[in-house]
């Protein structure tokens, strides 16, 4: 199971009174504080440690977006803070080619990794530090705080999208990316988006359309 998933059910079936009816036993709030401290929260950290010996890639914003949200839900702020100091390491130049494409150079994990990127800042706009916190590891501060002037680098990727990589018709051309164009006896209509040159400098891909 993925742990999107993970989080997703969780984050539903948070108020929900389904904790009681697991055991008959075991009292619904024991029942939902195990599954939180044994399962839920060890598996945010251990994504954070699996990512933090590695070079990251277009996977990590998806741990961000999940710890970030998994965060507000146990009220953890080591957590929230853990998923922005992962998005000062990712929005960087090392990471971002210049026309604004993921380093990887694949029109699908650069939507990916960018989609995922805007969603943690979305998600942390949602939180406030405890009066009684402070990050002492990264220096953050975050009291419903709008990160995305915090990296300039946005507005380099928020002007790309795999639309900037599609032949005529308008099928995604697989620059790096293990899927293709699948071959069709009846030609695909033209479509107008399809209809413009492709300049990628960065990625160092060009298209003309004559």
């Amino acid at each position: 199971v993925a742990q999107q998933d993970i989080t997703w059910a969780y984050g539903a079936l948070f108020d929900s009174d389904i904790w009681g009816q697991i055991d008959s036993v075991i009292p619904a709030s024991e029942v939902k504080q195990s599954i939180q401290e044994l399962w839920i929260r060890p598996a945010i950290y251990e994504t954070y440690r699996q990512h933090n010996i590695q070079r990251l890639n277009n996977i990590v914003p998806y741990a961000t977006r999940e710890g970030a949200t998994t965060g507000l839900l146990l009220n953890d702020p080591n957590m929230v803070h853990q998923a922005v100091n992962f998005l000062d390491r990712l929005l960087t130049n090392e990471n971002w080619l210049s026309d604004g494409i993921w380093y990887e150079e694949s029109a699908s994990y650069s939507d990916q990794a960018s989609g995922n990127v805007l969603t943690t800042i979305d998600v942390v706009k949602k939180w406030v530090d405890p009066t009684d916190y402070t990050d002492t590891q990264f220096g953050i501060q975050l009291n419903n705080t709008d990160l995305a002037p915090r990296w300039p680098l946005i507005n380099q990727f928020a002007s790309f999208s795999s639309d900037k990589l599609i032949y005529p018709d308008g099928t995604t051309i697989p620059v790096n990316d293990s899927y293709g164009k699948k071959g069709s006896p009846q030609p695909l209509s033209i479509v107008n988006k399809g209809l413009k040159n492709i300049e990628l400098p960065g990625l160092g891909y060009y298209a003309l359309f004559q």
